[in-house]
């Protein structure tokens, strides 16, 4: 007798941004990060609560994981090379922008 397929059902489900795009920063202290990328007034959240539509603006970040903390749904402002630089020099390491055209 053949055991019945497990059916998998998400407990929530995420909406994905139309354009996702985030910064990775090689970084271990992702308070620091959120001070030199100026994000203010943070709380925490999970996955699930950081990614929920609706949030404004819905800027979510990560602990760092394996050294690398992720700001997601980053808006690059129009000097975008400029702020990766800053942000990159001010912090004294590598920062990554990447952005998903669907």
């Amino acid at each position: 007798m053949m055991a019945e397929p497990t059916t998998f059902v998400p407990t929530h489900v995420l909406v994905q941004p139309q354009n996702p795009q985030w910064l990775a920063v090689r970084h271990d202290d992702p308070m620091r990060v959120a001070e030199v990328v100026g994000l203010r007034k943070l709380k925490p959240a999970t996955w699930a609560t950081g990614m929920k539509p609706g949030l404004s603006p819905p800027i979510f970040m990560t602990p760092a994981l394996d050294g690398w903390v992720l700001v997601v749904e980053f808006p690059l402002p129009d000097d975008g090379v400029e702020c990766l630089e800053r942000v990159s020099a001010e912090l004294r390491t590598r920062v990554c922008h990447f952005q998903s055209h669907r």
